[in-house]
């Protein structure tokens, strides 16, 4: 099995031949024409028509890019989560595609010989983390998660990757037991390393020395939260992604308040491993680069 990165979020899973793409975004100027890649795109929509299946983890943008979608082949199969609220298919619908598979919280879908995924609800359905004022699964626990986001857990030849795309830890404590206690050990992480919500360089009620400050604060939470999966799931590698764009046009100059920025991760995240006493391995990749899971090595 092999992970390659293609940008943000956007990565291809692949075992024997069988290729999955997740959460691409591959065009510019989503969120009303203020999100761009930086570097700039070195590949277009139209050089992924050929993977077997497409993993959509929630409704926003850089997940779920509609621009990107509408370039690739219509028979390609889709793979969401059996949502409660169904803006995720509702959207999806109106690309055409031929294939919409709604996957429920904890069932196993083949993707190909001893190649498998399962789409999990990121719900710990607790009102003072998500925001919400009453347990809204409480006759059917998991069975349709109320939140935005899910975790993909790939699995094959014994080997087995979690794709956390932008759950919040808080929310996944329990999903990331059941993982470990049905996989025992997790191969491949991929965890987010930065907000990508607009706090705080988008408040105009705050100057720039405090959002200077905010920027600061929010990094280490954004941080503390990678460790924390790092710590429950123990991973032998992780690759930090997502939460990865330059903001555009007028708004150019609100970059600096984005932290870290993926060439301070060098410098940052190994004095966080051994300080908590983690010793998985961080891996960095060029766009269309890839780590193989069996020889636990880089292409680039």
């Amino acid at each position: 099995m092999k992970v390659t990165y293609v940008k943000s979020a956007g990565v291809i899973v692949e075992h024997k031949g069988v290729r999955v793409l997740c959460d691409p975004w591959l065009t510019d100027g989503i969120y009303y024409g203020s999100w761009y890649h930086f570097p700039p795109l070195t590949v277009k929509p139209e050089d992924f028509s050929d993977v077997d299946y497409i993993y959509i983890s929630h409704i926003h943008p850089d997940h779920l890019d509609v621009a990107t979608l509408k370039r690739l082949p219509k028979t390609i199969p889709l793979l969401i989560h059996n949502f409660a609220d169904k803006f995720v298919l509702n959207l999806l619908k109106k690309c055409e595609f031929e294939t919409i598979k709604e996957i429920s919280h904890k069932e196993v879908f083949s993707l190909g010989e001893d190649f498998t995924i399962e789409i999990l609800a990121a719900d710990n359905c607790n009102p003072e983390i998500c925001g919400r004022y009453f347990n809204c699964n409480i006759n059917q626990p998991y069975s349709k998660t109320q939140q935005i986001d899910t975790l993909a857990v790939f699995h094959g030849d014994g080997k087995t990757v979690v794709n956390c795309n932008d759950c919040p830890y808080a929310l996944s404590k329990t999903v990331c037991d059941d993982i470990l206690k049905k996989h025992r050990t997790v191969d491949f992480l991929l965890v987010g390393y930065r907000g990508a919500g607009p706090y705080p360089q988008c408040f105009e009620n705050l100057d720039d020395a405090q959002k200077d400050k905010q920027a600061l604060v929010h990094r280490d939470a954004m941080l503390k939260q990678s460790i924390q999966y790092i710590q429950h799931l123990h991973p032998t590698a992780f690759l930090p992604f997502a939460g990865q764009y330059t903001l555009g046009g007028k708004l150019a100059k609100l970059n600096r308040f984005l932290l870290p920025n993926i060439d301070q991760l060098l410098d940052i995240f190994p004095p966080l491993l051994t300080e908590h006493g983690l010793d998985s391995k961080m891996i960095l990749l060029n766009s269309m680069q890839y780590y193989d899971l069996n020889t636990k090595t880089t292409s680039a």
